[in-house]
């Protein structure tokens, strides 16, 4: 992570916002961090609950020491101050999860949770969450402007990232230049796979025919995926017949894996580098 970051800072900030009128308030917490247990997880969850946030989100660290040169520092291979193994980090979701729960959350999907009567929860039961890089929104809209330093705009035709340097970003903006350094545009395919992806996330139901037709795509786009597909039903992770797929409540976890089906890009040897999914 880079950076210290004690509970006193963290609930000063909070009470701040409160006090400036922001109601809803999200905390990312995360497991799988190097010499993290169980309770270390539970204990920094009690000092959440006291915040009264009214959302949770809850992640797990990603060793990339190629991508973030100071993670070289972590001595993987030391009992105490190395990683967390599969097993563990799978422990720390799960206790996670139930702490979380037990104080009175909805699961609204994929480590996140939030208040009964938050408009998250809302948009979970009435079926209509949305996703972005950024997780869970109720916001339906299909441009998303980033500001600052590193930030992702997001349109219905691509990616476009600023400078990730402040220094730089800076610089750009005060010569009132476009501070992007990076981008992507999309393929119709691409477009096709995100909105797949993103209903799968959001645990919607989904006809993969109807959805390649508004696509332009024949409605048999998928056929190739049908083994696939059915290992997952066996398993009891989707509910699958015809066209039409569906998350069952043991695959909401799985969610993740479901959806990485569909993306294009992803190594499918694993001997890609990347950060593990657990």
């Amino acid at each position: 992570i880079n950076r210290i970051q004690p509970f006193i800072e963290v609930a000063q900030a909070v009470y701040g916002l409160r006090r400036r009128g922001i109601e809803h308030i999200n905390l990312d917490l995360m497991y799988g961090l190097p010499g993290q247990t169980v309770d270390h997880v539970l204990s920094t969850i009690d000092q959440a609950l006291t915040l009264k946030p009214n959302r949770f989100a809850v992640f797990g660290y990603a060793h990339v020491p190629w991508f973030k040169k100071h993670q070289k520092m972590i001595e993987t291979d030391e009992p105490n101050g190395g990683l967390p193994g599969t097993e563990e980090r799978l422990a720390q979701a799960e206790a996670a999860r139930e702490a979380i729960t037990a104080a009175g959350y909805v699961e609204i999907g994929m480590d996140h949770y939030a208040l009964p009567d938050d408009p998250m929860a809302h948009a979970w039961v009435r079926g209509n969450r949305q996703r972005n890089f950024q997780g869970f929104t109720t916001d339906d809209a299909g441009t998303l402007i980033g500001f600052g330093a590193s930030s992702i705009s997001c349109t219905d035709f691509g990616y476009a990232q600023n400078n990730p340097h402040v220094g730089d970003y800076r610089k750009a903006v005060e010569a009132g230049q476009l501070p992007v350094v990076r981008g992507t545009a999309l393929s119709a395919e691409d477009r096709l796979r995100r909105r797949i992806i993103s209903d799968i996330m959001c645990e919607k139901i989904i006809n993969l025919a109807s959805i390649c037709r508004q696509h332009g795509f024949p409605a048999g786009h998928f056929s190739n995926l049908r083994p696939v597909l059915s290992e997952l039903a066996d398993d009891g992770l989707i509910l699958y017949s015809g066209a039409q797929l569906t998350l069952t409540k043991q695959g909401r976890r799985f969610s993740r894996n479901v959806a990485a089906i569909f993306d294009a890009y992803l190594d499918p040897t694993g001997t890609g580098k990347h950060s593990t999914a657990s």
